[in-house]
């Protein structure tokens, strides 16, 4: 379900013509957040939900797939 929410979030960044690396980067700093637990409002909220890193990874992978068939 988190892996829909955030090719769509990808697409819509898209076409607002805003880098969907940005989305990428967020993840990568709650996942860092997380980790160290400064906030644990995130961290509570992050335990109904994948972990940030693997959202990060995901994103990374669909934006470079993405930009490799823009390419073409």
């Amino acid at each position: 379900m988190e892996k829909e929410a955030d090719t769509t979030a990808v697409l819509l960044l898209l076409q607002a013509n805003m880098d969907p690396m940005r989305l990428y980067y967020f993840m990568i700093k709650i996942a860092s957040d997380s980790t160290t637990q400064r906030n644990s409002k995130i961290v509570s909220w992050l335990s109904t939900h994948p972990h940030p890193q693997e959202r990060a990874a995901y994103l990374l992978e669909h934006i470079t797939q993405l930009k490799k068939h823009a390419k073409q």
